[in-house]
């Protein structure tokens, strides 16, 4: 912030609002998708996949694109506004994310081709990895007060 010096209060005041405004503007992101596909199922009677075949290809990709701008323009304003502590906490979290998501996927795998587990199920090892970064940020968080 440009202008006169502030105090260390008014400083962590002004870093918290911008840190808030860019998860809001972030958020709203998805809504557009959200909405779509919300829309779309109540459209076919509660079938959330049925939007991805019954929506044209050009609605398809202008909420694909218009969720990507939101999501790198939300994540080039969010390592903007935080300090390096929660840029750290949060390279933790991505580290131990992508970590858990490297394990489990082979492992899964291996164990689906040999016939002793179903074939791998991606979302169910991409929230296990969301999961794993979330547990470790908030152990961070809660180790660090």
């Amino acid at each position: 912030m440009m202008g006169a010096m502030m105090d260390g209060e008014q400083l962590h005041v002004a870093q918290r609002r911008r840190f808030w405004r860019t998860l809001g503007i972030a958020g709203i992101g998805g809504i557009p998708v959200g909405f779509a596909v919300g829309f779309g199922a109540g459209y076919t009677g509660g079938d959330f996949d049925a939007f991805w075949n019954w929506a044209p290809d050009g609605l398809v990709i202008a909420l694909l694109v218009f969720s990507l701008a939101a999501i790198l323009y939300g994540s080039w304003r969010f390592y903007k506004s935080i300090d390096e502590v929660e840029l750290l906490d949060n390279l933790w979290a991505s580290s131990t994310a992508y970590s858990a998501y490297v394990l489990l996927f082979p492992l899964w795998w291996v164990l689906g081709k040999t016939g002793m587990a179903p074939p791998p199920n991606d979302w169910l090892i991409f929230l296990a990895a969301l999961g794993a970064g979330l547990a470790f940020y908030l152990w961070r968080k809660w180790r660090a007060h």
